[in-house]
């Protein structure tokens, strides 16, 4: 398959020649770099305000898990206190099988913290 888009002509490198011997040449190889910088400062720009999104991210994503941390340690006081009074409440009724209801409720599963709750 040929290109011929893609083909390196005579006309091509003459013009390249003619280029490289040109008094102007500096000034271009001065544009070139002047667009390289402005090109990395333009994408330096792009990740400061990338990390200033993240870092807003962090802060909205530490106080949304200091809620549901404080949350679910509400929930674990309430299913404590229920547990106290379903004891109190089996001692009163069955008093001699006080000891059978202590070791249900002190085998029924317990919720516990993931491994890394807090980041």
């Amino acid at each position: 398959m040929h290109d011929a888009d893609n083909e390196v002509t005579q006309a091509d490198r003459d013009a390249y020649e003619a280029l490289m011997h040109d008094e102007h040449y500096d000034d271009l190889d001065t544009g070139c770099e002047h667009f390289a910088r402005h090109r990395l400062a333009s994408i330096e720009a792009a990740c400061r305000e990338k990390d200033a999104e993240i870092a807003k991210v962090r802060v909205t994503w530490a106080r949304s898990l200091s809620r549901v941390v404080k949350e679910r340690d509400q929930l674990r006081a309430k299913l404590d206190e229920a547990n106290e009074i379903i004891a109190a409440l089996l001692d009163i009724k069955h008093g001699d099988e006080k000891e059978k209801a202590r070791a249900f409720l002190a085998s029924a599963p317990q919720p516990t913290p993931p491994a890394s709750e807090e980041g």
